[in-house]
């Protein structure tokens, strides 16, 4: 977003600013050479070897581009999953390019991505080997593309896979795809959930509640986490179920 707005401006040859008064400041853009230490950039090359870089809209460019690019190089070292997650856009039809040959070569890209986090470690018994055949997967691809992007355009992965986990003849025409979308599922995106239960849990049993069982507090924990909430709760038949229960004195 930034970088498009820059080069609107350098275009034009000022930069408009608007300040939190909602006054509107205008200043003439000059391009000037930046003074560059190589090393800081590669610190296998020789000191000096490129002395400056010209002021001019390119090298501006190539330096976001650049920017950019060790930004998401970081998160994907700081989150090895990302990659995977990104990946599953090869089931979300609202991130399709417009573009036939772009959208080609983005499945082609996903798919691989996908592959390779879902490669065997271990053999015959991985995941890859036993449920996912990667040559079918590849055969399937740009059919299957096609048909999701014509009768999904729009639709979010999860939107997607409610129109179509029930129709038996996706299944029968890209069956490795829609396995491992059925896979891509499955997969917890973060811990959030985990926490979530170990919360509730804690709120549940409080100290004052040290006889309550095991299953009791699983079944309380699915009804706090999952519902139904309370105000589509049956209490009467709840209080018949607690009163039929065991014998109840009277208070």
């Amino acid at each position: 977003m930034y970088l498009t707005k820059y080069l609107k401006c350098a275009k034009e040859g000022y930069l408009e600013i608007e300040d939190k008064f909602g006054m509107t400041h205008k200043h003439a853009l000059r391009f000037e050479r930046i003074p560059i230490d190589k090393t800081n950039l590669n610190g296998d090359q020789p000191k000096g070897m490129i002395p400056y870089i010209d002021g001019s809209s390119k090298s501006c460019i190539e330096l976001c581009q650049q920017y950019v690019q060790k930004i998401i190089d970081g998160l994907n070292a700081r989150f090895p999953d990302l990659c995977l997650f990104n990946a599953a856009k090869l089931f979300s039809p609202c991130h399709y390019a417009h573009d036939d040959v772009v959208r080609d070569s983005n499945a082609k890209r996903w798919l691989e991505i996908l592959v390779s986090h879902l490669q065997p470690n271990n053999g015959a018994n991985s995941f890859t080997q036993q449920v996912l055949n990667v040559k079918a997967c590849e055969m399937e691809l740009y059919g299957f593309v096609d048909m999701l992007r014509l009768n999904c355009e729009g639709y979010t992965m999860h939107e997607a896979w409610r129109m179509f986990c029930k129709m038996k003849d996706w299944h029968d025409s890209f069956p490795n795809l829609m396995r491992l979308w059925q896979s891509i599922m499955v997969i917890p995106y973060s811990t959030v959930a985990c926490e979530r239960g170990f919360s509730k849990q804690n709120v549940i049993k409080e100290i004052k509640r040290n006889r309550l069982s095991i299953e009791h507090l699983d079944d309380l924990m699915r009804v706090s986490l999952n519902g139904p909430e309370t105000h589509d709760m049956q209490w009467d038949r709840v209080f018949e179920i607690w009163k039929d229960g065991k014998d109840r004195r009277a208070i």
